[in-house]
């Protein structure tokens, strides 16, 4: 970092002088600090409902503004009774804090977010960079959330959203007890700060060679190689082990089952070299092997035989591509190539069209490249020549003309180092760097500016690029300078430029640098230099490697310390990245899963097991681990465990020996959807909430309901169950006293009753009392007991049949016992109803009748207790709010009513 010793010299004078900014409003308040001048640069600054016209407050010497747009202020408010007093600056281990304010009065949100602006050179911290400082909020003497700003010279600005304590900071980004402003190298942690080159940059920074090395500010990652396919993904790791994750129905992660992996899971013990099309990969000893789908294309059947990976011959392999579920080809240790599989358009190049089940050799000459795309291939000789074969309705061989080849033609006469195949497109990189593409670019694949068909190579910018990637209908590609750009389809956010919108030229991708890109159907996975993995795009069954969380805009980071899946009650449980399962909170009855029955207010991980997802009762909890087997653990006074008896459980216990996909826990009840999509519950039936059409008191084991239809999605709330069929269905059923079944009336249901909807459903969620769900446009409906707004409408009242919630573009909702929160596409989180204990997260205890936004973070994945919430922001850190007199936040038994991160 630049003006190092400077700014250590700076902080023992000036920060730890503890020299703070004393700033109060001209009305007077927290006297004895700057006399707050209001200025009204907007022309009128009252009217009789309280709202203001644009206007700033700042202090006397001008150091630090508060500007408001129009309409900021809730009625009632003006700006003569906004107070700013000085604030002690508590001491917190992750940061240092420079000054501290509070803004009054207290409990009060803005309609809009104002900005806070400061200039750094004016406080006198000109000596470093100012994207050094961060803008924090300040809760229970600890940091709960860090304000996104904007840099204009050594002017710093943040939107703020509530009346409540602010700091300016430095922030220990990597825990190694240096903060960033006075830290070598943030972000990695190295207590030392070694600096053996005495070049100034820490030696984590530049590999202690003063050379310099581009960092993109993530610790050290284990990572090697990533290929992203149509419906998973695999990597490698450094240490040589195979990891794979995403869509499994055809056994094609090779993990012995046909389970989908929602992380990363292992491939067996042994070491590979590498890995392609997922379905095929060489070990260390140079041996090729298959699985999955790729056992299809050499004439296996798919059945169990092929979940696992099995040897293809005793040749040795030097490198193999299979872009697609259609061929494969590979290039021998001797340079020889050979395909395999169908050959309907001569992708084969054999010079013919008869498919074949096992490698052919395609020529007698020697090659060093292959890229194979859906009907097309092309590869590289060890002459540098290009030759291309296969399907060419779209120009995708480059020669010219749209006629398809049975054999290998030549593309120009120039020399490539790499080629690589989409659906219907093809890049390659010629050897002086330059990129050239062809073939299919109606979504602006190809990266010219335009849509039109290429049947040449089309040179793509003056750059010169070290490595090229095509998915489907989107290329992404590495520069000289190791950053990453991406254009293209990006439908389902792709890309990694957090929007939706298709690109037709190379779009750079934030600011790091990278070594490696795979591009997939509809998402895209990376290797940034340090090491570790990250991807983006559509997250069906899990590809992303992230958990359950929705499709992601930009590179999301795949790493054991990011939470993946969470749920609660009186109890919190959540899956981290690892697939560790963690609980804590109420314990009595054995919820927490540890053997005990003692209550823990921070995470403790349960047992060692790997875990794909867990949900939680009242007081019991279900969790299916990553071989698929269904266990539950807790109260079981009414059969909700399933282990066919009453007996409460104070450790997980295998409910028979199924493999489930999904699982769902009401109050006294819980159920599930098995691997075959067939549904089943079990536990207390007195108001019909299993669904098997009767009422009972007690069904202690798992029923089938509604044979023999098959489901994608299930919730559970206090005593009623809502499920989607495959078809996009919404059924619920059990108890409707207050309408919350969605059918038009307030009479229970003991079997599923269909919700009528113009479109399909993707998603339910389920309170205690009222339920709502998304339809396959995004738009959130909510029905049922509606007191005090947890339906999300101005007029209170029950709702008994789905009442449509605000704009469209929503993701995913949760449902507590009064309140409810919703993430939408632009990962924003918004809540509304009962916030008697702060679980909306507004930093009030004042409830909402209609949806409110909660702060300015990005949000991956959200669920909530009785009265309280936790979530998992993008960056995969886990943060809860509301109650806690039991523990349920994780972070000892403070009350907080804003995010608060989660101990560990």
């Amino acid at each position: 970092m630049k003006h190092n010793r400077m700014l250590r010299k700076f902080f023992d004078v000036f920060l730890f002088s503890l020299l703070f900014l004393s700033l109060t409003s001209c009305s007077g308040g927290g006297g004895g600090g700057n006399e707050l001048d209001a200025v009204n640069e907007g022309g009128g600054a009252e009217n009789p409902e309280g709202q203001s016209a644009l206007f700033e407050l700042k202090s006397a010497d001008g150091k630090i503004r508060l500007v408001f747009e129009e309409g900021a202020l809730p009625a009632g408010v003006s700006e003569e009774q906004i107070v700013i007093v000085k604030e002690s600056a508590p001491e917190i281990h992750a940061a240092k804090v420079l000054l501290a304010y509070d803004f009054k009065p207290d409990g009060i949100t803005f309609l809009k977010s104002p900005t806070l602006f400061f200039d750094a050179e004016d406080l006198g911290l000109n000596n470093y960079d100012p994207r050094e400082i961060k803008i924090v909020l300040i809760s229970g003497g600890a940091i709960v959330e860090t304000i996104s700003v904007s840099i204009e010279g050594n002017v710093v600005s943040g939107k703020i959203s509530h009346f409540s304590t602010y700091g300016l900071a430095a922030v220990d980004e990597d825990g190694d007890g240096f903060f960033r402003i006075e830290d070598n190298c943030p972000d990695v942690p190295n207590p030392d700060q070694v600096d053996a080159d005495k070049d100034g940059v820490g030696d984590a920074c530049d590999g202690g060679n003063g050379v310099g090395e581009a960092y993109d500010g993530d610790a050290k990652g284990d990572w090697l190689d990533i290929m992203a396919t149509k419906l998973h993904t695999c990597g490698l790791k450094t240490d040589g082990t195979l990891w794979c994750w995403g869509n499994n129905g055809f056994g094609q992660l090779g993990i012995g089952s046909q389970i989908s992996q929602n992380m990363p899971t292992k491939v067996g013990a042994d070491t590979w070299l590498s890995v392609v099309g997922g379905t095929y990969g060489i070990k260390t000893d140079g041996t090729l092997w298959f699985w999955g789908s790729g056992s299809s294309q050499l004439g296996y059947p798919a059945n169990d035989e092929n979940n696992s990976p099995r040897k293809l011959g005793a040749d040795m392999w030097s490198h193999i591509a299979s872009g697609s579920s259609s061929h494969t080809c590979g290039i021998k240790n001797d340079d020889t190539l050979w395909c395999w599989g169908l050959n309907e358009y001569g992708e084969l190049g054999i010079g013919n069209r008869d498919r074949r089940i096992e490698p052919v050799q395609v020529t007698a000459d020697t090659w060093f490249a292959i890229a194979v795309g859906v009907n097309h291939t092309c590869g590289i000789k060890n002459d540098n020549n290009l030759w291309c074969w296969g399907k060419n309705n779209r120009g995708q061989l480059g020669v010219g003309d749209r006629d398809d080849r049975n054999s290998p033609v030549q593309v120009g006469a120039d020399k490539w180092l790499s080629v690589t195949a989409g659906h219907e497109h093809t890049c390659g990189i010629k050897n002086d760097g330059a990129l050239w593409c062809w073939g299919r670019n109606d979504y602006g694949q190809i990266g010219d500016g335009t849509n039109a068909v290429k049947e040449s190579p089309t040179k793509i910018g003056d750059s010169s690029w070290l490595l090229i990637a095509a998915g489907e209908y989107h290329t992404c590609g590495i520069k000289s300078d190791k950053t990453l750009w991406c254009w293209g389809l990006n439908d389902n956010g792709q890309l990694g430029i957090d929007n939706r919108e298709d690109k037709n030229i190379p779009t750079k991708i934030g600011s790091s640098v990278w070594s490696s890109v795979s591009g997939g159907l509809d998402h895209t996975c990376g290797l940034r230099t340090n090491g570790t993995a990250w991807c983006w795009g559509k997250n069906d069954n899990g590809k992303l490697g992230i958990g359950v969380d929705p499709d992601k805009n930009v590179p999301t980071k795949i790493g054991n310390d990011q939470w993946s899946y969470l749920d609660g009650s009186y109890f919190s449980c959540a899956v981290k990245a690892d697939s560790t399962l963690w609980c804590w909170g109420s314990g009595g009855d054995g919820q927490i899963g540890d053997g005990s029955r003692l209550s823990r207010d921070v995470p403790l991980k349960v047992g060692n097991d790997p875990w794909l997802s867990v949900a939680n009762g009242l007081l019991h909890a279900c969790g299916i681990k990553n071989d698929g087997t269904l266990w539950c653990w807790g109260k079981n006074s009414d059969g909700q465990l399933g282990t066919g008896d009453v007996v409460d459980q104070n450790s997980p216990v295998q409910i028979g020996m199924d493999i489930w996909s999904f699982i769902a826990a009401g109050n006294y009840h819980t159920c599930g959807i098995k691997n075959d999509e067939t549904l089943w519950c079990w536990g207390k039936n007195d108001k019909g909430q299993l669904g098997n059409g009767g009422i009972s008191n007690i069904q202690n084991a798992p029923v089938q309901i509604a044979a023999p239809d098959i489901w994608s999605h299930i919730t559970a709330g206090n005593f009623h169950t809502c499920g989607i069929k495959f078809n996009g269905d919404l059924l619920c059923w059990g108890l409707n006293s207050n309408g919350q079944l969605g059918v038009n009336d307030t009479n229970d249901r003991s079997s599923p009753a269909i919700i009528g909807s113009d479109n399909p459903w993707l998603f339910v969620g389920a309170g205690d009392f009222h339920t709502c769900g998304i339809d396959n446009n995004k738009k959130l409906w909510c029905w049922g007991y509606n007191a005090v707004g947890q339906i999300g409408i101005e007029k209170l009242g029950d709702q008994i049949v789905p009442v449509k919630i605000g704009d469209n573009g929503w993701l995913s909702m949760t449902g507590g016992y009064y309140h409810t929160c919703s993430i939408k596409d632009d990962n924003t989180l918004w809540c509304w109803g009962l916030n008697e204990y702060g679980q909306l997260g507004d930093g009030t205890k004042i409830g909402q009748k209609l949806p409110i936004k909660i702060g300015v973070d990005s949000w991956s994945y959200i669920g909530s207790g009785h009265e309280h919430t936790c979530g998992v922001k993008n960056d995969g850190t886990l943060w809860c709010w509301g109650r806690n007199d039991s523990g349920q936040l994780g972070n000892g038994k403070i009350y907080y009513a804003v995010p608060t991160a989660v101990v560990q």
